[in-house]
């Protein structure tokens, strides 16, 4: 398999003349760097968002940070501009954790936010490019 990689998206605008991320850009760069299909995609992530549950009959809560991601990814020909393939994921994952117990003990647990967010990254990838692995079923 062969690989050209074209920088981020400004990059390749920016080395193709264009300021709009198109099929006119996509055209352009297949001419300019010689590749017949192009792999694009967008990650969103949001803010953290905290999750509060409070026992007070018990004295205890929990307070976690949570974080929701969408990866959407699509292979365009060149050519034409035109999407062959496309596949989407989203999740949400928890990035850290405060717990109470009693009123007055707590359990603090963050999850280190390099390998979090990489963990998520590389879960959405393997959920989304599912179509390019062998699978088998028994049937």
């Amino acid at each position: 398999m062969r690989i050209v990689d074209l920088g981020s998206r400004k990059q390749a605008m920016k080395s193709v003349g264009r300021d709009k991320w198109d099929v006119e850009t996509w055209k352009a760069l297949g001419k300019e760097r010689g590749v017949k299909t192009l792999l694009i995609g967008e990650l969103k992530i949001s803010d953290i968002r905290p999750d509060i549950r409070v026992l007070a009959s018990l004295g205890a809560g929990h307070v976690s940070a949570q974080v929701d991601s969408t990866l959407d990814v699509q292979i365009i020909e060149t050519a034409t501009g035109a999407s062959i393939w496309s596949s989407s994921a989203g999740g949400t994952r928890s990035v850290g954790h405060v717990s109470m117990f009693s009123g007055r003990h707590f359990a603090f647990d963050a999850d280190d936010p390099d390998r979090a967010y990489g963990d998520m990254v590389d879960a959405l990838v393997e959920q989304t490019t599912r179509d390019f692995r062998v699978t088998w079923a028994t049937r």
